[in-house]
């Protein structure tokens, strides 16, 4: 049997009810009141905070980066100068997945492995939010593949640059040298303010000029859409392009030296002995300076590193070399000057020289001998007894004297880096190099050129200026 249902009192159940809808609508009351807060703090008293970040995240800074300057001969012609060119540049901090962007990226477009491994080292060394140069010299067919594909690849951007070109190609590689890619250890140098660079001086003008050549990089405020590209610039600090040099140097001269050469390896120097200006100056073999600029491949490399003729090597200003009888000139007007010699004095060549009290002889080109030599005749047919008998009646004090004023034994000074001072022979030098005593046998040996003699082409050049000019340029 079911048992009746008890009837409610209608008047107890709708108190209970309001008293529930108070305390609904007072706890919706609270909630509207919280949010309400919230977004009080939001709009009025963090208005400042927020509205800094969401400028920040919709107007970028991004640096212009300036033009290198020009580099000409004496009479205008360019030898160094800047082309346009688009390079593919990756943010880090805006791929999700680098392995498979790059992965992505090399199925659409060719990235050699230098290309790679300059891109990782560079990663490595800049902070993610700077964009990281991965690929040089985009070709249009690789441009226009990445244009169709662009979608799929945030954080890759194609960027305009200028690049460096050298039109004479091996001309004057040891003279203006070469710019290459930035690596972690030109960013250290160059500083944060110059993160933004690609390329930087390595050897040569370009390297010595750094500074100068370079010039100073700027920014630009730009607005930026919901996928981080720039829509419209907002303000620029322009950047300051580098200052152009204009060098000493002749360019007809300096192929009509190096045609003289033909297929020798060899150096060869042209200065004004009024001025010391080098007008000319080449090492043969060369090289390209061109395969360095955007990363040289590693085949290119090898190939100029296992060059027998080391095409790379400067003999202008790293190869000391003994001088032999082109110091005679020199050496005869030390003598002149000196007071020691006469240009009428006469020494006797029988082929053959003794010291006195010695069997040690030292002997001349002519077996026979020149006969009696004065100074213009020692000079005209390079007779060894002459400056034998020269250098002994000097003495070693003076005439390393001499040669230290012509400016053997320290670098020339000039503006290319790595240049060696050479060798000028000394009894200081003797004895702190193989701790032995100097004999008189020494001095005749450094009077033809020969013994510890080390001398670049530019030194000897610069002496025979000072020899013709009648006083040394620096």
């Amino acid at each position: 049997m079911i048992p009746r249902r008890q009837v409610k009192n209608p008047h107890a159940e709708a108190e209970q009810f309001r008293r529930r809808a108070a305390l609904g609508f007072l706890g919706v009351l609270v909630c509207l009141l919280g949010l309400g807060g919230w977004y009080f703090k939001l709009q009025v008293l963090d208005h400042d905070v927020y509205a800094t970040r969401s400028e920040a995240n919709r107007i970028k800074p991004r640096p212009v980066v300036p033009g290198r300057g020009m580099i000409y001969d004496r009479n205008g012609r360019l030898l160094a100068e800047n082309v346009p060119a688009f390079r593919l540049d990756v943010t880090p901090d805006k791929v999700k997945d680098m392995d498979a962007t790059l992965e992505g990226l090399a199925k659409i477009i060719s990235i050699s492995p230098e290309e790679l491994e300059a891109f990782n080292k560079s990663r490595k060394a800049r902070r993610k939010f700077l964009p990281v140069t991965l690929k040089l010299r985009m070709s249009d067919e690789e441009m226009a593949r990445f244009a169709v594909d662009r979608w799929r690849f945030p954080g890759v951007e194609l960027e305009p640059y200028l690049t460096r070109r050298y039109p004479y190609g091996d001309l004057f590689a040891h003279i203006i040298g070469y710019v290459g890619r930035v690596d972690d250890k030109d960013l250290e140098i160059l500083g944060e303010g110059n993160a933004a660079l690609t390329h930087i001086g390595k050897s040569g003008l370009e390297r010595y000029y750094e500074q100068q050549l370079r010039g100073k990089v700027g920014y630009e405020q730009v607005e930026t859409n919901v996928q981080g590209r720039a829509i419209r610039t907002i303000g620029r600090v322009a950047a300051q392009s580098g200052a152009d040099l204009r060098l000493s140097i002749d360019a007809d001269l300096q192929r009509a030296m190096v045609a003289a050469f033909g297929d020798q390896e060899g150096s060869a120097v042209a200065m004004d002995p009024r001025t010391g200006e080098v007008l000319a100056m080449v090492s043969l073999p060369s090289y390209d300076p061109n395969l360095f600029v955007n990363g040289i491949s590693h085949a290119d490399f090898k190939a100029l590193n296992e060059n027998p003729s080391r095409p790379q090597f400067n003999r202008l200003v790293l190869g000391g070399v003994a001088p032999g009888s082109t110091l005679k000139p020199l050496i005869g007007l030390a003598g002149l000057d000196s007071g020691v010699r006469r240009p009428e004095d006469k020494v006797l060549s029988t082929g053959m020289f003794y010291l006195p009290g010695t069997s040690r002889g030292w002997g001349d080109a002519h077996r026979g001998g020149h006969g009696w030599t004065d100074l213009r005749k020692s000079i005209a047919e390079s007779v060894n007894t002459y400056y034998y008998k020269l250098a002994l009646d000097l003495g070693i004090e003076r005439f390393d004297h001499y040669m230290e004023y012509y400016g053997f034994g320290q670098p020339t000074g000039i503006d290319l880096t790595g240049e060696i001072g050479g060798i000028l022979p000394s009894p200081a030098y003797k004895r702190k190099s193989r701790k032995e005593a100097w004999y008189p046998g020494d001095t005749v040996n450094i009077s033809i050129g020969q013994g510890d003699w080390k001398v670049t082409p530019l030194q000897l050049a610069r002496g025979v200026s000072a020899l013709a000019d009648g006083q040394l340029r620096t």
